[in-house]
C-alpha cells in the first residue's frame, strides 16, 4: 500500500519540507514511511527527499539535525536491505554507433575517462553516489559532542562502507575522510605526546567507542592492508591504552553489591569486550601481526586481564561471584629462520566462575580456530 501510494506521499513530504521549522516532523514520516515498506522500488520515489535531508543539514540546529540524521539512517539502512550487496554491473550497449564510436577512440581515451565510462555504465553507480554524498555531508557530525548524534553517524558510516565495499574508488577515500573521526575516540592527539596513559572516558564516550571499535572492524575486513599504517601507529597503542585504563579504573573502583549480571551491563565491561573481541579480526584483516611492538604491548595486557579478577560482594551467607575476562595472546614463534614465523591468537573467552559452577563459551572457542585456522592453543 505504501508503495502503490509513494507519489502521492512524497509529494506531501516534499511539500511540507520546504518550510522545516514550521513542519520539524517530516523527517520522522519519512523514515516511518521507509521503515514499513520493503519494495525496493520505492528507492525512486526518494531522490527529491534525500536533497532535502541534506540541504537542512546547513541551516538546523541541534535538535533538527538529529531528526534529519535519523531519517537518513533509515535511508541508508532502507538501501542495505533492499540492495546488499551491490556488485558492478555494466549494461551492454544496444547502439551500434556508440560500440564503433568507442572502438575508433579507444587509444585516445586517459585512464580516468576509461573508469569515468564504466561508471556511466553500472546501474548501481547512482546508488553509490548518493551514499558518497550523504557521507560526506555527515562526516563532521562524528566530531559533534552530542551523544545520539554521533551514534547515528556512525550507523549511517556502517550501512555505507558495506554497501560501497565492491567500489573501491570511492571505497577508500571515504575510509581514510571518516578515520580521523573515528580514531579520536579512543583518544585524542593531545594526548599521544604521553602515549594516551591520561585517556578517560565518561559512559557516553564509552558507548561511541563501542560503536567506533565496530566501524573500524568493518574497514579492515572490507579494505584490509590499506589501513594498515592507520591500525598500527595510531589504533593499535590508543587501544592498548586504553584496556591497560580501564584495567585499573576496574581495580581501583569499589564496588559493594552489585551482582554479575549488572557489571556485565556497564559501559565498562561493554568496552573492555568490544576491544578484545575486535582484536584478532582487526590484526588479521590489516596485516598488523607484523609489527612487533604494538603486538609485545598488547600481549603483555591481555596476560594482566586473563589474571583479573572482579569480586562483588553482597553478604556474607551469599556465595562470591567472580567475573574474569580470560584472553591470552601469543603472537611471535621464531623457528629457524626470520621469514617462518607463526602466529596464535587464543581469543574470545569470557569465564563466569561462581563457587558452584563454571560456564566456558565454547562455541567462541570454535569460531575463532575455525577462522584463523590456528594450530595449536596454550593454556595457562
Amino acid at each position: 500500500m505504501i508503495f502503490d501510494n509513494g507519489h502521492l506521499l512524497m509529494f506531501k513530504i516534499l511539500i511540507a519540507a520546504q518550510d522545516f521549522p514550521t513542519n520539524p516532523r517530516f523527517p520522522l514520516v519519512l523514515s516511518e514511511m521507509i521503515n514499513k515498506c520493503s519494495n525496493p522500488k520505492l528507492y525512486y520515489e526518494l531522490k527529491g527527499a534525500l536533497n532535502e535531508l541534506l540541504f537542512w543539514l546547513d541551516f538546523s540546529d541541534q535538535k533538527q539535525t538529529l531528526l534529519l540524521l535519523f531519517a537518513l539512517n533509515n535511508y541508508c539502512k532502507a538501501l542495505f536491505d533492499w540492495f546488499y550487496p551491490l556488485i558492478p554491473s555494466i549494461n551492454p550497449s544496444t547502439s551500434y554507433q556508440e560500440k564503433e564510436f568507442l572502438e575508433d577512440n579507444a587509444e585516445e581515451n586517459a585512464i580516468e575517462d576509461e573508469g569515468t565510462e564504466k561508471n556511466k555504465k553500472d546501474s548501481n553507480y547512482p546508488l553509490i553516489q548518493n551514499l558518497v554524498t550523504i557521507l560526506n555531508r555527515t562526516k563532521h557530525f562524528i566530531s559533534s559532542q552530542h551523544l545520539p548524534v554521533q551514534l547515528a553517524v556512525l550507523d549511517i558510516l556502517k550501512y555505507s562502507l558495506k554497501l560501497v565495499k565492491n567500489y573501491e574508488n570511492e571505497l577508500l577515500p571515504m575510509i581514510h575522510q571518516n578515520w580521523r573521526g573515528l580514531i579520536q575516540k579512543f583518544g585524542r592527539e593531545q594526548e599521544e605526546n604521553a602515549n594516551f596513559q591520561n585517556v578517560q572516558l565518561s559512559n557516553s564516550e564509552m558507548l561511541v567507542a563501542i560503536k567506533s571499535t565496530e566501524i573500524i572492524v568493518i574497514m579492515t575486513e572490507i579494505s584490509k592492508d590499506f589501513v594498515y599504517w592507520k591500525i598500527v601507529k595510531e589504533y593499535l597503542p590508543r587501544v592498548c591504552a586504553l584496556l591497560e585504563n580501564l584495567f585499573k579504573q576496574t581495580q581501583t573502583t569499589k564496588i559493594i553489591t552489585v551482582s554479575e549480571d549488572v557489571v556485565k551491563y556497564s559501559a565498562t565491561f561493554k568496552l573492555q569486550m568490544a576491544l578484545i573481541e575486535s582484536i584478532p579480526s582487526i590484526i588479521e584483516n590489516s596485516g598488523a601481526f607484523k609489527q612487533n611492538d604494538n603486538l609485545q604491548k598488547l600481549k603483555e595486557i591481555l596476560i594482566i586481564y586473563s589474571n583479573c579478577q572482579d569480586i562483588n560482594l553482597s553478604n556474607s551467607s551469599e556465595q562470591h561471584s567472580f567475573l574474569c575476562i580470560f584472553l591470552y595472546s601469543f603472537l611471535l614463534e621464531s623457528l629457524n629462520r626470520i621469514s617462518d614465523i607463526f602466529f596464535r591468537i587464543c581469543v574470545g573467552f569470557v569465564i563466569v566462575i561462581s563457587a558452584k559452577h563454571c560456564i566456558l563459551d565454547a562455541n567462541a572457542f570454535e569460531e575463532y580456530s575455525r577462522r584463523l585456522r590456528l594450530r595449536s592453543f596454550v593454556w595457562y
